[in-house]
């Protein structure tokens, strides 16, 4: 899950404040949530650990190190960004659905804890959203999310060169698409794996979304059960199971 920052608009045009939300948000809190630690796992990036090319990196937490892994927020350097920044008091409007209303809230109240104008913008049904922020390219920050890719680059395509509601944060590098594109052609293969984390690890530090969580389906089976296997699309594949 994560949160889209329009890089069009202010103040989220300032890369001291995308950063400075994703160094004050607290990942823990977003997981609690989501439902626990059994159903989702913090992340400070855009792929997943279970699609080739995941290599840890979380710059956005305190004390970061190789493991990269998210400990806590760093409200400290958040402050300092965002005073660098001269955005204090700016209005922000974020949006959400009923799915993560919740997060929402809490994005907001943390965004006035950092000296913004924050107010929620709420549209209920999950289609009506995603209708909704593909007719107003000039949404600030949202909720964001999707699951079932296999590929980085399906991933990656959500911050390419073409806006819509794709793209809501509307980031767009032409370096970095030159990349993906090369990656498209290389997948799979070692090579190719190491290109998707550098890739990975240049739009984290650029900061156009702040990821909160990877979700985590858990799947119960008789010991009957034999050959199981789940599929990238969030079900099993009942033809390969067989039963005692």
């Amino acid at each position: 899950m994560f949160v889209f920052l329009n890089v069009q608009r202010p103040p989220f045009n300032d890369i001291r404040v995308r950063r400075a939300l994703n160094y004050a948000v607290d990942r823990k809190r977003a997981t609690v949530l989501a439902g626990g630690a059994l159903l989702a796992q913090p992340t400070c990036q855009l792929i997943p650990p279970t699609i080739p090319g995941y290599k840890p990196y979380c710059p956005y937490t305190i004390n970061p190190d190789k493991s990269g892994d998210w400990t806590a927020p760093d409200l400290a350097k958040a402050h300092a960004l965002i005073a660098a920044s001269k955005t204090k008091g700016q209005s922000v409007v974020v949006w959400t659905f009923s799915d993560f209303h919740s997060d929402a809230v809490y994005l907001v109240g943390l965004l006035k804890q950092l000296g913004y104008r924050a107010r929620l913008h709420y549209v209920p049904d999950l289609n009506g959203y995603f209708d909704a922020l593909a007719k107003n390219p000039s949404a600030q920050a949202g909720m964001f999310g999707w699951f079932g890719g296999t590929r980085a680059v399906d991933t990656f395509s959500t911050v390419g060169c073409r806006f819509g509601s794709a793209n809501p944060a509307h980031y767009c590098n032409p370096r970095i698409d030159v990349q993906v594109a090369r990656l498209t052609n290389e997948q799979p293969s070692p090579a190719a794996s190491k290109l998707a984390a550098t890739i990975d690890r240049e739009l984290v530090d650029q900061a156009p979304w702040v990821p909160l969580f990877n979700p985590r389906l858990a799947d119960l089976t008789s010991a009957r059960v034999g050959n199981y296997q789940d599929s990238p699309y969030g079900y099993a594949l009942l033809d390969q199971m067989w039963v005692r």
